[in-house]
């Protein structure tokens, strides 16, 4: 279960960056925490949108 959260993919992108490990591994991890970013930025804007403009 701990492997799938965001911060486990972050941390993988950023070790494949230090050692020079550019494959397609590390194309997913980015896609993986790109995706998870625009989900969590859309909840977040919807959510605060909602609390702010009642």
């Amino acid at each position: 279960m701990i492997e799938v959260t965001p911060l486990a993919q972050a941390i993988e992108m950023v070790r494949s960056i230090w050692f020079g490990q550019f494959d397609l591994g590390l194309a997913v991890n980015v896609l993986y925490f790109v995706a998870f970013s625009v989900i969590g930025a859309a909840l977040t804007t919807r959510r605060l949108t909602a609390l702010f403009l009642r």
